[in-house]
């Protein structure tokens, strides 16, 4: 695990805005109508927002960096790791939110 890795995997996990994420929502929903999409399709909209903006809290409480650059940190481990932005920030909120073992 990367420098950055570690560093964002040791603290307690970032809160949420409601209001971002209300945002969130209603764009997630209006993409969807856009397209003609389903629920379900609004609903993982949805729920891979909801990580990447976990993630970007997190990154942000425990290294110390604004939402953007935050946002460029976890876009250029994404691409480092030749993974989806989705799948990092949902590992990166994954071992967030799980205690360190005794």
């Amino acid at each position: 695990m990367t420098a950055i890795g570690r560093a964002v995997a040791a603290g307690a996990t970032a809160n949420l805005a409601m209001g971002t994420l209300f945002a969130w929502s209603l764009m997630a929903e209006q993409a969807a109508a856009d397209v003609g999409a389903t629920s379900t399709t609004t609903s993982a909209v949805f729920a891979t927002a909801i990580a990447t903006f976990q993630a970007k809290g997190i990154v942000m409480e425990r290294v110390h960096l604004d939402a953007d650059q935050a946002f460029t940190l976890l876009s250029r481990l994404s691409q480092e790791e030749n993974t989806k932005l989705h799948d990092v920030a949902a590992r990166i909120a994954a071992e967030a939110s799980t205690p360190p073992t005794v």
